[in-house]
Parts: C-alpha cells; structure tokens; sequence
C-alpha cells in the first residue's frame, strides 16, 4: 500500500469515526447537558424526540444542525491546522544569515 492510500485510508477512518460520534453519541451528550443546566426540553417529550428533531434538521439541511454533528470533525481538523502552522518555520537560506550576522 503506497503511502498516500495509506493516510487516505486512515483519514477516511478518522472522519467516519467521528461523524458517527457526532450522529449517535453527541445529541445524547447535549440532550444530557442540556437537561442538567437548562431543564426540560419539552414537556413529555424525551431524548428520543430531541434526536429525532436533530436528524430531520440535518435532513431539511439545517446549517446549526450541520454544524453540531460535524463538530468533532471540525474540531480536530482545526488542531492539526494549527498544529503544522505551529511547527512551521520559515527557510532560512545563506543571503539571510549573511545579512543577519553584519
């Protein structure tokens, strides 16, 4: 396997793994929150309703719902960018450090 089958691979990995946390775990982790700071999300209705109006936001194409399941995707993406502009230096070459050094 070349070396770039390789990372598409694994990047093809980490974006399912975490676009499938964001549909399945991530509404139950904001439903949960959402109870304990806020209160009910509707009366007599549950986390399962919560979900469902998620889902069927994401299906009408809602850009808030989009943005919430893609987050954790979004999130780490935004890492590894700052991650390489953090280790990225600028090349140096010889004319620099003849100026430098006069």
């Amino acid at each position: 396997m070349t070396r770039a089958k390789f990372r598409l691979r694994k990047e093809l990995l980490v974006a399912a793994a975490l676009l499938s946390f964001g549909l399945a775990a991530l509404p139950v982790l904001v439903y949960w929150v959402g109870i304990r700071v806020v209160g009910e999300y509707y009366p007599e209705s549950g986390l399962s309703d919560f979900v469902w109006h998620i889902w069927s936001d994401l299906a009408a194409g809602s850009v808030m719902a989009w943005i919430l399941i893609t987050s954790p995707y979004l999130i780490i993406q935004l890492l590894r960018l700052g991650f390489v502009f953090w280790r990225w230096r600028p090349d140096v070459s010889n004319v620099t450090l003849s100026d430098i050094n006069q």
